[in-house]
C-alpha cells in the first residue's frame, strides 16, 4: 500500500510539473501564425525542452597543440597540406587541465561536448526562460578563457566525450577560434537591465516592484 501511495504521488508530481512546464513554455515562447496551430505546439515543447535537458556539467583534460607551427599561419598556398603534416609531428598535441564547463551541448548522445559557436544561438531561447541559468553557462565558458585571450571552440572534456570524436578531430589550436555568439547574450543581457533601470527611473510609474529584473 505505502508503494502504491508513494507511486500516486510521484505520478501526479510528475503531471503538476509537466502542467506547469507547458504553461509556462505557452507565455514565454507564443507562436504565431501559422505557426499556432495546434500541431504545432507539442513539437515546440518536445524541442525546447530538449533543449534545456542537454544543459549539464563536463569535467576532465582536453587535447591541445600549442607548438604554434609556422605550418599553421595558412599563408602558403596549399597551407593545408602543410599544416596535416605538422599536426602529426610526436608530442605536438597534449592533455591540458583538468577543467570543467557547464554548457547545453547540440545532442547528447552523439555530441556531449560544449561547441563555443552554438553555444550563443543554444542561450537565446534559453536566456527568456531562465536569464540566472544563462549567465552561469557564459561565466563557465568565459573562466575557460587562457592569457592569451583564446576559447577552444570544442570543448572536448575527458575520455568519455572524446570516445564520440574521432581521433582527427579532438585537438585543439589557438590560431582556430569561432564567432563571438556570447555577445549575443551580453547584449541582451544589458538590453533588458537598461530596460528595467529606465522603469525603475521613470516617475510616471509607481507600481513597480522593488526588486531586480528576472534575470
Amino acid at each position: 500500500m505505502l508503494i502504491t501511495t508513494l507511486a500516486d504521488i510521484l505520478t501526479e508530481k510528475i503531471r503538476t510539473v509537466g502542467r506547469s512546464f507547458a504553461d509556462r513554455f505557452e507565455k514565454t515562447f507564443p507562436r504565431e501564425p501559422p505557426f499556432n496551430a495546434p500541431r504545432y505546439q507539442q513539437f515546440a515543447r518536445n524541442f525546447f525542452s530538449n533543449l534545456l535537458g542537454g544543459i549539464g556539467h563536463f569535467h576532465g583534460t582536453s587535447i591541445v597543440d600549442r607548438t604554434y607551427a609556422p605550418e599553421y599561419e595558412e599563408e602558403d598556398e596549399g597551407f593545408w597540406e602543410e599544416a596535416k603534416a605538422a599536426q602529426t609531428r610526436p608530442d605536438a598535441a597534449k592533455p591540458e587541465g583538468p577543467t570543467e564547463l557547464f554548457t547545453s551541448i547540440p545532442s547528447r548522445p552523439f555530441f556531449p561536448r560544449g561547441f563555443l559557436w552554438d553555444e550563443g544561438f543554444h542561450l537565446l531561447p534559453v536566456s527568456d526562460w531562465d536569464m540566472d541559468l544563462t549567465l552561469e553557462i557564459v561565466k563557465s565558458w568565459v573562466s575557460l578563457v587562457d592569457e592569451d585571450g583564446w576559447l577552444p571552440r570544442e570543448q572536448i572534456l575527458g575520455d568519455e566525450a572524446r570516445s564520440k570524436v574521432p581521433q582527427e578531430f579532438q585537438t585543439q589550436y589557438p590560431h582556430y577560434a569561432n564567432p563571438p555568439t556570447l555577445f549575443f547574450i551580453l547584449t541582451k543581457f544589458i538590453d533588458q537591465l537598461e530596460e528595467f533601470q529606465s522603469k525603475r527611473d521613470d516617475p510616471s510609474i509607481s507600481s513597480l516592484p522593488n526588486e531586480s529584473p528576472k534575470c
